[in-house]
């Protein structure tokens, strides 16, 4: 691999954006009882937002598909960012150990305990 290949390939990790969906909770035993309560959902992916609005704490759970304001606007609980952008341990889950479409959590970082949905 050359010089420019090298180049190539750390500007296209650095750009990568991943979404994410995700519930924050204060405690870890929340996330643990939610978590179990998300594993027997049979349909998931479509109904994560209604348990963000639900249960999170983030200011992300109040998101709507048809919000005015940009930061508003999406899922609930419905995050983009690129690497470098959030907790180092959500941002970790997020791109290196989170499987798509499959809950991955709870994650500790300094605001509580997340359940995240890439």
């Amino acid at each position: 691999m050359g010089l420019f290949d090298g180049l190539v390939s750390k500007f296209a990790d650095a750009t990568r954006e991943v979404t994410v969906q995700h519930i924050l909770v204060e405690k870890e035993q929340e996330a643990v009882e939610l978590r179990k309560k998300l594993a027997k959902e049979k349909n998931l992916a479509a109904r994560f937002g209604e348990y963000a609005a639900q249960y999170s704490t983030c200011g992300s759970a109040k998101k709507t598909p048809d919000a005015k304001l940009a930061q508003l606007r999406g899922e609930p609980g419905e995050m983009k960012f690129r690497k470098g952008q959030t907790d180092k341990n959500f941002e970790k889950a997020a791109f290196e150990t989170a499987q798509v479409g499959k809950v991955a959590g709870p994650i500790k970082t300094k605001f509580g305990y997340h359940l995240m949905l890439v």
